[in-house]
């Protein structure tokens, strides 16, 4: 009885994680990247602590 107990209770946790983690992922960042004279086109950006990132394109942004 305590064993399905807990596995009930572990899967409810789980299921109440999953909505969570899908919401975290819908993050739009709009900017431009450039130094002292003209944009940059095709700069690395990763957001700070991040482990994931994208590069400029054609009009860098």
């Amino acid at each position: 009885m305590k064993k399905s107990l807990v596995k009930l209770c572990l899967l409810a946790c789980f299921v109440a994680g999953i909505p969570m983690q899908s919401l975290a992922q819908n993050v739009t960042i709009q900017g431009t990247v450039s130094d002292e004279e003209d944009v940059i086109i095709g700069a690395s950006v990763i957001a700070m602590g991040g482990k994931t990132g994208t590069i400029t394109d054609v009009p860098c942004y």
